[in-house]
Formats: C-alpha cells, structure tokens, sequence
C-alpha cells in the first residue's frame, strides 16, 4: 500500500478550529456564511447578486442560495472553467451535488420575515444593510438577534463571526454607520462589532449558473442538510436526509431527471458521470397559464412565453423540448409534489433592445422609416404591418405609422407578404402592469422577464385594445 503526501495541517485542523465537518475524502467541506438582509437600497436582489461576486473575488467560487416562500434561488458566482452541468430538469438536491465540488463558500440568505437562527456549521453571520437611519436602526436589531442567538451556543462550539455590510453607500457614509453601529454594540451588548463598506455602486457579475427551484417554505436547517448531502454523497447508494422524520426528496434512480455531475473520487479512480442520450432541443414558444404572480389583470387574449438568447456562458444548459403543455412540466423543490408547473417568477427588468422576435406571429419588416429608425416594423402572417415602441415613444409610432400610409404602394411593391391596405397596427410595450394604461387607437402589451424552470425568457400579454 503506497502513501500519498498528507499536509499535517490538514490532518489537526480540528485542534486549530474545533470540530469541522469533511466530505467523503476527507477534505473540509466548503465555508457556510448566513446571510440576513437588513434596508437595502432599491432593487435588494441586485444588490446580493453584488456582495457575493464581491466575495467570490477573494474566496473562489461562492454559492448564492436564497430562500424565499415558495422557492429556493441558486447562482454560482466566479467558477472560472469549473462550471457545472445541470439538466434544466434537476432537482434542488441534483443542483447541489453539482456544485458542491467546486463552490468553496455558500452564501444562505434567510427570509427576511423569519427569525435568525444560526445553524451548527455556520461559519460567519453577515448583516448587509444600507446606510440611512432605518436601515442603521434595523441592523442594529438583526446585530442584537445574532447576539442573542449565539448565547445558547456551547462554550466547547466554534461559534460564528458576526458583522455587518454597508453596501450602496460611499466611504464617508459608510465610516459614519461603522461609528455608530460599533459603538452601540459594545456600550448595549458588549460586542466588538466589525463593519465593512466598500461596495458603492453595481457592476458587472460573473455568474455561471442561476437557477430557481420550486418550494414550500424551506428552512434554513433543511437547506443546510441538503449541503450537508450534497458535499457527502457517494456516486453508490445515495440516501436522501430527512428533517423531524420526513425524507426531504425521493430520488427515482433510473430517473432521466439525473443530470450529469463531477463526481467526487480518490486517488487513481477515474470520475463517473451518467450521461444523457439525447440532445438539448431549441424552442421557441410555449404557452403557459397566467398565474397571480405573473398578472394583475384580467386574463389577456394571447400569452406567449419566448425564451431570451442565451449568454455564451450559459450555452452548455440544456433546454426543454419544443412546445410542451404546461401541465407536463415538472416541479422541482423539497418535498415530492405532482409534476404540474405552478407558477412563474417575475424578474423586474427594462425592456430588451429588439421587441419584435419576443411577440410570437410577427415577423421583422425589412424596412424602416429613415427618420424614425428606432421604431420597429413588423409583417403579420395575416398581411397586416404593425409599429412597435415602448410608450416613451408614441409619437413617434404614430409619425411612423404615417409614413406607412403615405408610402403603401411601394412597400406593397417591395415585400410580398405584406398585402393589407388598413392602417398598421401600433404596438404600445410597457415592462410592467404598474405603469400599462390604456391608449386610444393602439394595442398595449406588457413584456416581463420571467424564469421558468430555470431559464429566463419573455412573457408577452397584450392587456388593452
């Protein structure tokens, strides 16, 4: 039997940090960081998308799992070429064991209508705030809740940093919020509280998988088994946790819903991965049910659901089969449920550069007006023109529409398809139901990001005549 060179360190890292827990191999399994989120600046979400590519930067691969009401958010930030081949089928836990081998640090972010709860194995607690009086005020609060929390903690346990996180705030905004929490802290709790700044503005991410998978009000202990899972299990034997009794998940073994995945193996073995026999198929439509999450009015004339074009990074995904009923997807989360697609997650967004290719039906005009070449023409299958703008342009839909007129004979010269002698048709496109309002003489639609299934795309709703 032939010995392999062993770091002494790595062998006692129990005497350096207390009890750590390892996968399979032996190696430490990847830091836990809980994440509680205080007054943000608008859009939060942005914002955490920003502090974990932030902390990618200096600690490798980092996962960013969300937990939230009916569904659990996954991102992958900084992975470099270490991506992960994930089915756009995979369950929570296939995600996970996917991941697991490359991310060195999770970020859990709670729900923030739950209370904290620090889960053994946590490594460090992370207040992220903004910096105006509220928010100071209800960091100190979640600060307090930390402190109270770990005061249960065994003295013999490694018990959690606790800090805080300005972000969107300039170095002498954020040096006035570190004052005041720090000192607060240690006159109120006797805690010397570290505050960190320096996240001002947003950038540029690097995510290398996002995905959403469907849940009933997971927990922060069920999350953290599930981890737990993912960075311990054997390619043999796989036995899902379960939580006060009740398995979390029932894997199918022969189920085609197991994507491939790295695998975790010793020395001299060769990594085993189950392999999918047939190819990812395009699609381009499908049509979906309006949910209450994806509408607030009453239910359009048509909905059509588009998938945007895929980033460069992101092409190895695959995507579902063409134009399968809504009913036959699957839902995905922690406990098993019938395969029936529930909803769709709205993702606030502007409207994308090109509105034409995301309203099933219409097809590009190959001219445009010269002076207004901004305005988008396009040819229904029934002969018919249509302008298309977002609100902001109206006038200029209607100069458009005039040129149109002025100019029908040779257009109807210039492109066949194109027969109709009524008026064209104007297209108002809004981004949201908030701002849509009826306009005299033109068809108004609202265009919303939504991910479905782990793939984002365009739902088009035409919501007034």
């Amino acid at each position: 039997m032939s010995a392999g060179a062993v770091n002494p360190f790595d062998r006692n890292l129990d005497a350096f940090f207390g009890p750590t827990m390892r996968s399979k191999n032996g190696s430490p399994s990847a830091r836990r960081e809980l994440l509680l989120v205080g007054h943000l600046p608008v859009l939060s979400a942005v914002w955490l998308s920003q502090y974990a590519d932030r902390e990618a930067r200096t600690k490798g691969p980092t996962c960013l799992i969300r937990l939230e009401q009916d569904a659990v958010l996954l991102e992958l930030f900084r992975a470099g070429a270490k991506r992960p081949t994930i089915s756009s089928l995979a369950t929570l836990e296939e995600a996970l064991r996917a991941i697991a081998p490359i991310v060195g640090t999770w970020l859990i972010v709670s729900r923030s209508s739950d209370p904290v709860v620090i889960e053994p194995g946590t490594a460090s607690v992370v207040v992220l705030t903004g910096a105006d009086d509220m928010a100071v005020v209800a960091a100190y609060t979640l600060v307090r809740q930390c402190v109270d929390s770990l005061v249960e903690w065994s003295a013999l346990s490694a018990r959690p940093s606790v800090r805080v996180a300005v972000l969107g705030a300039d170095d002498e905004r954020s040096a006035a919020v570190r004052d005041a929490l720090r000192g607060t802290a240690e006159k109120k709790l006797n805690f010397d509280l570290e505050v960190r700044g320096g996240l001002q503005r947003v950038a540029p991410v690097e995510s290398a998988f996002r995905g959403t998978f469907d849940a009933s009000s997971p927990t922060i202990a069920q999350i953290s088994a599930l981890i737990t899972h993912a960075e311990t299990a054997d390619d043999a034997a796989e036995i899902s946790p379960t939580i006060h009794g009740g398995p979390l998940m029932t894997p199918e073994p022969n189920s085609d819903r197991f994507s491939p995945r790295t695998a975790r193996v010793g020395p001299g073995k060769a990594p085993a991965t189950r392999e999918r026999s047939e190819a990812p198929i395009p699609f381009r439509a499908v049509e979906i049910e309006t949910t209450a999450d994806t509408a607030h009015s009453a239910p359009p004339a048509r909905t059509a659901f588009v998938p945007a074009a895929p980033r460069a990074r992101e092409v190895a995904t695959p995507v579902v089969p063409p134009v399968i009923a809504a009913a036959a997807l699957p839902s995905v989360g922690l406990t098993p449920e019938p395969a029936v697609l529930r909803s769709a997650r709205a993702i606030d967004s502007p409207l994308p550069t090109q509105l034409t290719p995301h309203f099933s039906g219409l097809e590009p005009f190959p001219f445009r007006a010269p002076k207004v070449p901004a305005i988008e023409i396009a040819c229904d299958s029934a002969g018919q023109l249509h302008v298309i703008a977002s609100a902001a342009a109206l006038a200029s839909l209607l100069e458009v529409r005039a040129w149109i007129r002025e100019h029908r004979a040779i257009l109807h010269a210039a492109h066949a398809p194109f027969t109709s002698t009524q008026d064209a048709i104007v297209d108002v496109v809004y981004a949201t139901h908030r701002d849509a309002k009826p306009i005299d003489g033109a068809r108004v639609h609202v265009l919303t990001l939504i991910e479905l299934g782990g793939h984002r795309g365009y739902l088009a709703q035409r919501v007034f005549e």
